[in-house]
């Protein structure tokens, strides 16, 4: 099937009337088609059933990093707390960034059935292999550098941590693939079986051996490589999957599309961590980049409603189920109002669950987390504006806003860390999310030709949507009765 190049100067999108909302492409008047997916997973009236079920995977993926975050607290105290956070911060960024998020591209491409799933698969393998290997040689010259980073570890830890180079990308690829196939409850099962395995594996290396950091991040490795395995068992065991190398076309085609989404993939990955880089940058102490590391391991989970609402969305919108944008509006205002009340009561309650999880030492974080609150609201609408961008084809929106909110993020690091430690540097996180989500509800105005005050004007027949959400995703049986949305219409429509 023939592709039509998209024409650089493509007209914005003049209605959202029952329409795609990036319905017109390549030059005015021509429409591309693009096949469906095939019918790998739920069907498509059970995105409520989806998006419930993967907010309590999500809320017990979270229980299971808070205690493992507990058990470092416990074990390794505020100063070791930092030195591994160092060391999974250099990792994390060592496997990102050569990557070039082809993790992204081989979803989008299998997901459309435009390229068949192994392909994919062999792509995304391919790319994360070679490229992870380049970036742990890189790593392993600047550790002999005398990099000041490195002396905020043991050099074990930083060894220890270039397997998740490796680990980390390719079970992105994994998790990708399960979750365009809508088989999410074996997406699910994995991503409870990777903390869950991680924190085992802390047991048995930190409490029991008593190795430290470096059995810590060894620890999380063992993490991702159960998650690997037991993904690619699923693929092949639910779609036949298998390695098979793409075409020179279609990898091409899979990367350029990474690439476009590549700034937001590195910002996912650096913006709640760029407070420890910063603090390490900034001769912060150890003391201080563990509280940090504390307030932003609590914080993150707050906004799981963002992710689990993005996860579900992006293969109804690639696959043309979630047709009208005024959907978008009511998750957003949903996702955004849920999490600012599940922050509130957080914070009615923050200073004994940080002293209970982490130990009284830890009590200096919780001023961070209040600094951190606004961000986190924002943050949980940014992931449903990423998820519509990305299933619409336009992924260089997030990253776009992503570069928006680190330019922001930065100039405020440099502004208020020197002066206010690590309280400037979780107010400039904050910032960097509010950035980021202004943003994109500016780009979605002009896309979607949807005015921002039918995007975040709260409506009577919201919580009426949630709640037949809610009954129809509970019911075992279809015969309940229709979801509709603000205006009475099926919102899904």
């Amino acid at each position: 099937m023939g592709h039509l190049r998209r024409h650089p100067s493509r007209p914005a999108i003049r209605r959202s009337d029952g329409e795609d909302p990036v319905a017109e492409r390549g030059s005015p008047g021509i429409r591309e088609s693009r096949p469906r997916p095939a019918a790998t997973g739920r069907a498509a009236g059970s995105g409520g059933r989806e998006t419930l079920g993967l907010l309590s995977t999500w809320g017990g993926v979270h229980a299971l990093r808070l205690a493992t975050q507990s058990l470092l607290a416990w074990s390794l105290l505020p100063a070791g707390r930092g030195e591994y956070a160092v060391a999974v911060l250099f990792a994390t960024l060592a496997g990102v960034v050569l990557t070039l998020s082809v993790d992204r591209g081989a979803q989008y491409f299998s997901m459309a059935g435009r390229i068949g799933l192994s392909r994919c698969l062999g792509a995304g393998f391919t790319v994360c292999l070679v490229g992870s290997a380049a970036a742990a040689g890189g790593a392993l010259l600047l550790m002999g550098s005398g990099f000041s980073l490195f002396d905020r570890a043991e050099p074990a830890a930083f060894r220890v941590a270039l397997l998740l180079a490796a680990l980390v990308p390719l079970a992105a690829v994994t998790e990708r693939q399960l979750a365009g196939m809508r088989e999410f409850r074996a997406v699910s099962f994995l991503l409870l079986a990777r903390p869950a395995a991680a924190l085992a594996a802390m047991l048995v290396l930190v409490r029991g051996l008593g190795l430290g950091v470096p059995g810590a991040v060894l620890a999380l490795a063992a993490g991702h490589s159960v998650f690997l395995f037991a993904g690619v068992r699923e693929l092949r065991r639910r779609a036949g999957a298998r390695l098979e190398l793409p075409s020179s076309s279609e990898l091409s085609r899979i990367l350029a599309y990474g690439f476009r989404s590549h700034a937001a993939r590195i910002g996912e990955a650096l913006t709640p961590r760029l407070g420890v880089l910063a603090l390490a940058a900034l001769a912060g102490g150890a003391d201080e980049i563990g509280w940090f590391a504390a307030a932003s391991a609590v914080m993150m989970p707050l906004s799981l409603l963002g992710t689990t609402a993005a996860t579900a969305l992006i293969p109804r919108v690639a696959g043309r189920e979630v047709k009208r944008a005024e959907t978008v509006g009511v998750l957003i205002r949903i996702v955004c109002f849920v999490t600012a009340g599940a922050t509130a009561v957080f914070f009615a309650v923050a200073e004994p669950v940080v002293a209970v999880l982490f130990s009284e030492a830890f009590l200096p974080a919780v001023p961070l987390m209040w600094l951190m609150a606004p961000g986190i609201v924002a943050y949980a609408g940014v992931e449903v504006f990423g998820a519509w961008f990305s299933g619409v084809e336009r992924p260089e929106a997030v990253s776009w806003a992503t570069g928006v909110g680190l330019a922001v993020h930065v100039a405020a690091v440099v502004v208020l860390a020197p002066r206010f430690g690590a309280a400037g540097v979780a107010a400039a996180m904050s910032l960097d999310f509010l950035a980021r989500l202004a943003f994109l509800g500016l780009r979605f105005r002009r896309t979607a030709n949807l005015p921002l005050r039918a995007v975040w004007t709260p409506r009577r027949g919201d919580a009426a949507y949630l709640r037949s959400v809610l009954e129809r995703a509970l019911a075992r049986r279809g015969g309940g009765r229709a979801v509709t949305g603000p205006d009475g219409r099926r919102p899904d429509r």
